[in-house]
């Protein structure tokens, strides 16, 4: 009996490790967002065109979002470049599946823009956080 308490109680733990990870994931997608929105602002304040302040944006974002989630959400100690190359690929798929589920969410079922962005926000970050723990941050802590 004493076993399946020490079972019970060691996937309690596991459990709890693998929420406060996603936690951790999601915190530095919110702080990465908020710089990419930022960055997008300041340089169309300074006459960018809009596509490219987009575009540096998101790749100052996606940068330090690879690093928050190497330095403390996965607490990652494998080879750098290789993880940054991957994690840069994996946001080269995910952004096209997230027009996808857009296009699909607003013109075939009719959702509101800003309900459908939400809802692709929580299928995408759900996607990034099971690439990066599976095939990115695999070594890692987690």
């Amino acid at each position: 009996m004493n076993n399946v308490f020490e079972l019970l109680d060691s996937l309690k733990k596991h459990v709890k490790f693998k929420i406060i990870i996603f936690i951790r994931f999601c915190i530095i997608g919110i702080i990465t967002a908020g710089i990419q929105l930022i960055t997008y602002s300041v340089l169309l304040l300074i006459h960018l065109n809009y596509q490219l302040a987009s575009f540096f944006g998101l790749f100052i974002a996606t940068t330090l979002a690879y690093f928050g989630n190497r330095m403390w959400t996965f607490q990652s100690k494998n080879q750098l470049f290789r993880e940054l190359i991957q994690f840069y690929l994996s946001r080269l798929i995910t952004v096209p599946i997230n027009a996808l589920i857009l296009f699909f969410v607003i013109s075939i079922l009719r959702m509101n823009t800003v309900m459908a962005q939400i809802f692709s926000i929580g299928i995408i970050t759900l996607l990034n956080f099971y690439i990066g723990k599976t095939f990115i941050f695999r070594k890692a802590i987690v």
